[in-house]
């Protein structure tokens, strides 16, 4: 959803309370909650090993594709 770009944060936040999903805290997510979440390079497919960064095949099909 969010990956593709047809998807805001808010949007987002509302799939994954309306679904049932809660934060490790228990509580509903919020938009600003996922922007801090997919800052992350961990999340969007960004890896790092022994200062080496690696993309996912997700992130390389991406960028392939543009």
């Amino acid at each position: 959803m969010y990956s593709t770009g047809s998807c805001s944060f808010s949007n987002l936040a509302d799939y994954l309370n309306e679904s049932g999903f809660v934060s490790r805290s228990g509580r509903a997510f919020r938009d600003d909650t996922l922007r801090s979440m997919l800052d992350y390079p961990i999340y969007i497919g960004i890896i790092e090993y022994q200062g080496t960064k690696k993309e996912t095949y997700l992130t390389y099909k991406k960028e392939a594709s543009r």
